[in-house]
């Protein structure tokens, strides 16, 4: 159950090293599940303005890395992840579905 966690500035390389990662790991005919804000986002401005549609984001982000992890694929969250709550939840989230795959 590869999980990889993005962190970083805007614009300092995070999506260009997950699409990296990703096609080295479909390389060696693994699956992989990027995960990225584009879909939950109409306008980038004004989710990062409203701190409360900021943190929805975060929630369906988080969900959809609890939908995707399984042993067989390699999840990539590509975001800010610049909340260190929010990295430790993800975290948990890791432990509890190692528990559960055991």
């Amino acid at each position: 159950m590869p999980f990889v966690m993005m962190c970083g500035l805007p614009s300092s390389g995070k999506t260009f090293y997950t699409n990296k990662l990703a096609d080295y790991m479909r390389s060696i005919n693994k699956n992989v599940v990027i995960l990225n804000e584009n879909p939950f986002m109409k306008d980038k401005n004004s989710v990062y303005l409203d701190s409360s549609h900021e943190k929805e984001l975060r929630g369906n982000l988080k969900s959809e890395v609890q939908k995707f992890m399984s042993k067989e694929d390699v999840v990539i969250l590509d975001y800010l992840n610049y909340i260190k709550g929010y990295r430790y939840e993800l975290f948990c989230i890791l432990l509890c579905n190692l528990n559960n795959l055991k």
